[in-house]
């Protein structure tokens, strides 16, 4: 089962034979009902199973605005990855945030929606 399958099962979406035909049919996001937190759940999944360690401020309150969602390291890679669902915007504090720490050498930042799980998962199987 692909990550894109199981991200999709998780959050009650069901694919059936009918969804894959070619007919023309009215454009579906299967990804809009997705909510952040489940997402996000399913990147901290992905990544502990490939040995992550992950960090992700659960309130916010005393943090800076705008920090990204989750830090995720395995030496050599250290990933900072902002999380929205699918219609979700990135606040400017948030891409400050992203374009400050993606000048820092070596440092990988990524916004992540739930259509990229199947990138998101090749992202955390790849080695140093």
């Amino acid at each position: 089962m692909t990550g894109s399958a199981v991200l999709l099962s998780k959050c009650g979406v069901g694919l059936d034979r009918g969804a894959m035909t070619t007919r023309k049919r009215k454009a579906v996001n299967l990804y809009a009902d997705v909510k952040e937190r489940d997402f996000q759940a399913t990147v901290l999944q992905w990544a502990k199973v490939h040995g992550w360690a992950e960090h992700h401020t659960w309130s916010s309150v005393h943090s800076p605005a705008g920090w990204p969602d989750l830090v995720l390291c395995r030496p050599p890679r250290l990933i900072f990855a902002e999380l929205k669902k699918e219609d979700g915007q990135m606040s400017s504090a948030q891409t400050r945030w992203l374009n400050t720490l993606r000048e820092c050498p070596g440092v990988e930042t990524y916004l992540w929606r739930p259509r990229d799980i199947d990138a998101v998962i090749k992202v955390l199987e790849a080695g140093g």
